[in-house]
């Protein structure tokens, strides 16, 4: 029975760590004064990512309706391209004067909808990079949360900011900030795969987060781009992420599997692989079988099929270079956040 009640306990606990906003979760004032009535946690762990503003980006309300998918991860909050510690979209949009990802995120959450913001991406350059301390990073961060009412984000931490400890001591010290600072914030990490789980950049962000205390719901592995083929090399870069997590952060095999996520990408990848709707259907599998803390992939702007089918071989940002229906891959999400539920 304690053994029983021990696990029930770790069930608990993975799950709080996605509520949003507390201490009303569900249902919060942004700063705008809007009242933003929230879905439930799990619909947050599932939430595929978006390029939002793309002009082929498809309709958030119409992919709900069509899914069931009901949040979002909208990508990439950036420095500009020109330099300086100001969020934008994509490098390009200044959070500031937005009015259109603004209206996406309202006509959203007008059909039971949100959203969650991730900063950084491969490409690009992040806030970390370009502001010159943990607070000046956290205002930038800040600013977008108030904006939008935003209270789940994600760091996608890559190269250009991993092999700079100066920037990942901002980006990892603004996330502290931020979680002090706005009770009830969840954060994500999420990294670049290996074929053992992250590089040794990638265990200098885990060590940053855990000796700064910061609250993550989910350490996400991106297993792809690295010559992953098919997913037995992603589920064998999984389990050597969860040996990773336990050597840092202490934490039984169980722990560390409720702390982790995968963010995928679906059909072609930029080097080549390819990821067909088998290959997330058996990911969707393991995550359950070792209770995974997030199942989500790159990109929804993907997530229908080429012409032809194939894309004669080649990457597509706009579609996934394999046979599919619109919108196949977010559903595998759309069932990973149901059986959440459950847990």
């Amino acid at each position: 029975m304690a053994a029983l009640t021990a696990v029930i306990g770790l069930c608990a606990v993975a799950f709080t760590l996605w509520e949003p906003a507390s201490p009303d979760s569900r249902s919060s004032a942004s700063k705008t004064g809007e009242t933003v009535q929230r879905p439930s946690a799990n619909w947050y762990q599932s939430a595929p990512y978006v390029f939002v503003t793309d002009r082929d980006a498809p309709d958030l309300g119409e992919v709900l309706e069509a899914t069931g998918q009901k949040a979002f991860t909208l990508a990439f909050v950036r420095a500009p391209a020109s330099g300086g510690c100001v969020p934008t979209w994509g490098g390009t949009d200044p959070v500031s004067k937005d009015t259109r990802v603004a209206k996406i995120i309202r006509d959203l959450r007008a059909r039971g909808g949100d959203v969650t913001a991730s900063f950084g991406g491969g490409a690009g350059i992040a806030l970390g990079l370009e502001c010159d301390s943990p607070r000046a990073t956290a205002d930038a961060y800040q600013r977008v949360l108030d904006k939008y009412g935003i209270r789940v984000i994600d760091l996608d931490l890559e190269r250009k900011v991993n092999q700079n400890p100066a920037a990942i001591a901002n980006e990892i010290g603004a996330a502290r900030i931020l979680q002090k600072e706005n009770p009830g914030l969840v954060v994500s990490v999420t990294l670049p795969g290996t074929a053992t789980g992250v590089d040794a950049l990638g265990e200098r962000v885990l060590i940053r987060a855990r000796d700064a205390g910061l609250d993550v719901a989910a350490y996400t592995l991106m297993p792809f781009d690295g010559d992953f083929h098919f997913a037995a090399a992603q589920q064998r870069a999984l389990t050597g992420f969860n040996g990773q997590l336990r050597k840092h952060f202490g934490w039984s095999a169980d722990e560390a599997w409720r702390h982790t996520g995968i963010s995928q990408m679906n059909g072609r990848s930029t080097l080549g692989e390819y990821f067909s709707e088998v290959d997330f259907a058996s990911n969707l599998i393991f995550a359950k079988e070792h209770h995974m803390a997030r199942f989500t992939f790159w990109s929804l702007n993907r997530d229908r099929e080429c012409s032809p089918p194939d894309n004669n071989q080649k990457l597509s940002t706009t579609c996934s270079s394999v046979p599919q229906s619109a919108y196949a891959f977010t559903r595998y999400g759309t069932d990973f956040a149901k059986w959440a539920a459950t847990r």
